[in-house]
């Protein structure tokens, strides 16, 4: 995670340098940014997680977990495969 907030993403000086990139670039607003497309992006990325499962023969599984400062219970699960 980079931690930049989804309303960069309305910031003037951002959208000017996606233009830059690609003049033909729709920007989409915070909200299809936080909503729509992340939930698509999950969808993808749990399929293809959920079929290298499937199809593994060893998985071995790490962990991590921290407290962030304001006290919230942060936890990481690593899924390792040959493959």
């Amino acid at each position: 995670m980079t931690g930049i907030p989804f309303r960069v993403i309305s910031n003037p000086f951002f959208v000017n340098a996606l233009k830059i990139l690609n003049p033909s670039y729709n920007v989409p607003s915070r909200e299809v940014l936080s909503g729509q497309l992340l939930d698509n992006q999950i969808a993808k990325v749990n399929d293809k997680v959920n079929k290298i499962i499937e199809f593994a023969t060893d998985i071995t599984i790490g962990l991590d977990g921290w407290t962030t400062p304001d006290g919230s219970s942060i936890w990481n699960f690593v899924l390792l495969t040959p493959s």
